[in-house]
């Protein structure tokens, strides 16, 4: 059994707080045992009580996630959100269990939306076929697949696509370069194309940065 300094003079030492202010640092709290533990919002990894210190939360970012360690704090709240929407109870013992279950809403999300196809049809296709296939093999799971959470799925996966968008770009050797183009959607209204190229582990990347309905045409 692990020994504090506390234990060996004979009386326990004062837990430490968590304070809200450590999201900047990319950690929120997790309550286990009756005690407040910091959870690295990036890595999903929990620290003990002891290591609620600025500057240990700060050293776990920069070692383990420097390429994240000038991120503003609203970018760790967003991931703060995620993780805590995906807790299952407060010690995280089944934890897997529902990561599984969330990871599969999301997958049911990209699908979805890479078709192109109206957000209602996971909650009155996708869903009902899937438990007809499987129910027999592993039992039925309750996966959130209404057409609330499969576009607030898509959303966020928009926002962290558009993030490593950015980031790939500021951290480039070279710079980067934007370029510009037109197109029409599937109703003929004309869109900005925005792509964005830079290089990214010694080798060319170019990512769609955004589109944007033009109000005017496209013609001149």
């Amino acid at each position: 059994m692990q020994r504090t300094p506390g234990h060996d003079l004979g009386f326990d030492m004062p837990k430490r707080k968590y304070d809200p202010a450590y999201i900047k640092y990319g950690f929120i709290a997790i309550e286990h045992g009756g005690e407040a533990l910091p959870q690295c919002v990036v890595c999903m990894k929990s620290l003990s009580n002891a290591a609620i210190k600025p500057s240990l939360l700060k050293r776990h970012l920069e070692t383990n996630h420097a390429e994240k360690k000038d991120r503003d704090q609203s970018y760790f709240q967003r991931f703060g959100e995620n993780v805590k929407r995906q807790r299952m109870d407060k010690t995280g013992h089944i934890y897997q269990k529902g990561a599984g279950i969330m990871k599969a809403s999301y997958a049911v999300a990209l699908l979805v939306a890479k078709n192109m196809k109206a957000h209602t049809i996971a909650e009155s296709l996708i869903m009902p076929a899937a438990k007809i296939l499987v129910s027999h093999v592993i039992g039925e799971e309750s996966v959130s697949v209404s057409n609330n959470t499969v576009q607030r799925r898509i959303e966020e996966m928009l926002v962290n696509i558009a993030d490593q968008v950015v980031e790939g770009g500021k951290s480039s050797k070279y710079g980067f370069a934007i370029q510009l183009d037109e197109s029409t959607d599937i109703t003929n209204c004309s869109q900005l194309l925005v792509y964005v190229r830079f290089t990214q582990s010694n080798a060319a990347k170019t990512e769609s940065l955004m589109s944007q309905d033009l109000s005017s045409t496209t013609t001149g």
